[in-house]
């Protein structure tokens, strides 16, 4: 029966309706046996009919509350405010040296590269006039460290900006500025396509001709250049020169 009343009313309604049925019940009781009674206590039945009511709950809702089946997974609640930003990490170890790049195959376009060159000339030692009269010349070789294509057109640039030559004539120390630009034996500069040659310091005994450079028909190529330097004759003194070159693709 109790079954028939669970299933049409379920388990809290039944346990509600019992624990009613147990207030009234012994409420009744409790006042048909006390009626002809004085009570002491103001509300005294009151407290006495709460006691049996929670004593009758809680046996009847261990009987019958079970628990029921799981519900469904509710739906994804939103994203989150973004926290605050984290302290940074401590350093990491340093890594393994990378592998070499490759090289050129030539060396890009308004690129520049520059160097050094010297000569020198032999110490004469017959100092009469068969001796006076020699001449002697030195090869400067110039070597690019990445070819320069197309091969660059070589210019020679005096010493201390006094001018210069280009194969087929002489040059202004204003025209020297359109191929080298405003480079010095100590800071050497080429325009693109040029390879600007630069006379610095010569050191000579007293009474030595000039230092010649010999342009004639020398010609740069992709990967350098072989210029001669010529000593005049009538000195029997150790002489040195040197110079810079830049050339630019």
């Amino acid at each position: 029966m109790l079954n028939r009343i669970r299933n049409q009313v379920g388990t809290a309604g039944l346990v509600v309706a019992i624990v009613a049925l147990v207030v009234a019940l012994g409420g009744g009781a409790y006042a048909a046996s006390h009626s002809g009674k004085r009570h002491s206590k103001k509300g005294s039945t009151n407290a006495q009919v709460k006691k049996e009511a929670k004593k009758w709950s809680k046996k009847f809702s261990k009987q019958f509350a079970k628990a029921g089946p799981k519900g469904a997974q509710g739906a994804a609640g939103k994203d989150g405010a973004a926290g605050p930003e984290g302290q940074q990490g401590p350093k990491g170890e340093k890594g393994d040296p990378g592998e070499p790049g490759p090289l050129p195959d030539s060396l890009p376009s308004g690129k520049t590269l520059k160097g050094s060159w010297g000569a020198s000339s032999p110490v004469h030692e017959d100092t009469g006039t068969e001796g006076a009269n020699l001449a002697s010349s030195a090869m400067v070789s110039v070597s690019f460290q990445f070819p320069v294509t197309p091969a660059p057109k070589l210019v020679l640039v005096g010493e201390g900006g006094s001018g210069g030559a280009i194969e087929g004539g002489f040059l202004s120390p204003e025209e020297v500025e359109t191929y080298c630009g405003t480079g010095t034996a100590a800071e050497p500069e080429a325009e693109a396509g040029y390879l600007c040659f630069y006379i610095g310091h010569a050191e000579a005994g007293a009474g030595i001709p000039p230092i010649r450079v010999a342009l004639g028909q020398i010609q740069a190529t992709q990967f350098g250049v072989n210029v001669q330097v010529l000593f005049e004759p009538n000195h029997s003194e150790f002489t040195t020169i040197e110079g810079t070159w830049a050339v630019t693709a």
